[in-house]
């Protein structure tokens, strides 16, 4: 895969000196509101809405101000540290981010129904995981410049999984894709149940256009995921040659965990 320009949202080609331009003229707005200096001001938690709004600065200063209201509101789904709660809800295997990337330079983070039991967990706790995965990434350069591929198997949606979709729930969730989700991103929906195509319809009036051009249903017919992915990087039950070890990415996530713990102090300041 060639390496990628970075061009703002005029078309034009950025050199080095004017993404460092970009990100001191972003640094100067937040600086300049008291809330948002609690948050973040390196580079990179900066590059995340520069590339997101493809350079431009106070639509980035927009989105900065709209994620910080989100951490307000939605601090419940957030966590600060990889605690052994955090580690058992890791280990049901619900979501991993792989290595792997799609033919166009997307991280795929692949997400499973079968494993998630309400019983276990609550619905706060799986927006945990999510949250953890996506922290893990998120400052990685490919990432912001590529965004991210997410591969969700919906095969095991269950009435119970269905119950969690109240209609504030819902207007949650698509507040956390507005939010979370960077520069880019696909959905891939493989495989269904009943329930899934019932969550489908009870969800998808409540998303943006923007969001729903982004959904890919292939459902049950998943050669024309091979566009996207190819056979080495795309799990073997979906007609690649990927073995996802879970235990591993895991076992690495956690390995991670100071480092990623420090990056999540600023929202323990903004959240209190």
């Amino acid at each position: 895969m060639c390496e990628v320009q970075t061009m703002d949202y005029d078309g034009n080609v950025l050199s080095e000196d004017n993404v460092k331009a970009r990100i001191q003229d972003l640094r100067n707005l937040m600086l300049e509101q008291d809330d948002l200096k609690k948050m973040r001001i390196d580079d990179a938690f900066i590059l995340r809405f520069l590339h997101r709004t493809q350079f431009h600065v106070e639509n980035a200063f927009n989105t900065v101000k709209s994620y910080y209201s989100f951490i307000i509101d939605q601090s419940d789904w957030m966590v600060f540290d990889i605690t052994n709660r955090m580690q058992d809800c890791l280990n049901m295997n619900m979501r991993a981010m792989l290595s792997a990337t799609d033919k166009y330079g997307k991280k795929i983070y692949y997400m499973r129904t079968d494993t998630v039991n309400p019983t276990k967990l609550s619905f706060a706790e799986l927006n945990q995981v999510d949250f953890i995965w996506f922290e893990s990434v998120l400052d990685d350069p490919d990432v912001q410049k590529h965004g991210l591929c997410l591969l969700i198997d919906i095969s095991g949606f269950s009435w119970r999984l269905i119950n969690w979709l109240t209609p504030t729930n819902i207007k949650r969730l698509v507040r956390k894709l507005e939010n979370i989700i960077l520069k880019d991103a696909t959905f891939h929906m493989v495989r269904c149940s009943k329930f899934a195509k019932l969550a489908i319809s009870m969800v998808w009036p409540f998303l943006p256009d923007l969001l729903k051009e982004k959904f890919i249903f292939h459902y049950n017919d998943l050669k024309p995921l091979l566009k996207d992915i190819s056979t080495d990087n795309l799990p073997k039950e979906y007609g690649g040659t990927l073995e996802v070890d879970f235990k591993t990415l895991n076992a690495d996530l956690i390995l991670k965990q100071k480092q990623i713990c420090e990056k999540l102090e600023h929202y323990k300041l903004i959240s209190s």
